[in-house]
């Protein structure tokens, strides 16, 4: 895998870790891998809803989301600790609207890897994976996290079995210490 996009954890209160430094580890995973394989990976908002006490947050909130949150930080910290500051980048934006102008600053050829982990609303979900299709081929992996019936709903699943002939694999399943974890697999 050479190049990878992350919309990373947005549910800070389930994260495995509850320190603070929990928050920027799946940026921290994904940078690790494209380091091994002289990849690059791309992070957008890894720090939204630590300052609202929620996962769940609307765009008239976004001015109180500011870039020194922990998450971002945490992150920050992660790519100079682990030298990736030729490997991962922790950009500011928003998903969906900032996605295009994200991918192409970085990558001018489809994704090998995709982690969404998305606000728990199926609208949004939605508008991510759509964004991001642009970006993607037939070799894409795409990962999610909180495939939860809420959020991978029949018509998120009939969105992808179209427009991605894949289907959801759920490879962990949620308990107390893990939230759910699906991957895309060809149908």
């Amino acid at each position: 895998q050479k190049t990878a996009y992350e919309i990373p954890k947005r549910d800070w209160s389930s994260d495995v870790c509850s320190s603070d430094l929990g928050l920027g580890l799946s940026a921290l995973a994904a940078g690790l891998a494209m380091k091994k394989t002289k990849g690059k990976a791309v992070t957008l908002d890894s720090y939204i809803e630590e300052r609202l006490n929620s996962y769940i947050y609307e765009p008239n909130m976004r001015d109180k989301i500011i870039e020194e949150n922990d998450s971002y930080k945490n992150v920050c910290y992660f790519i100079k600790k682990f030298s990736l500051e030729n490997t991962l980048y922790n950009e500011i934006g928003w998903s969906p609207e900032n996605i295009s102008t994200v991918v192409e600053k970085h990558f001018n050829m489809p994704l090998d890897y995709i982690f969404i982990d998305s606000n728990h609303k199926e609208e949004q979900l939605f508008k991510e994976i759509e964004a991001l299709l642009p970006y993607s081929d037939k070799n894409t992996q795409w990962l999610f996290h909180d495939v939860i019936d809420t959020l991978w709903t029949p018509k998120i699943e009939e969105f992808c079995n179209k427009n991605l002939n894949k289907k959801m694999k759920v490879l962990l399943t949620r308990n107390e210490n893990c939230s759910d974890l699906g991957m895309l697999i060809n149908r």
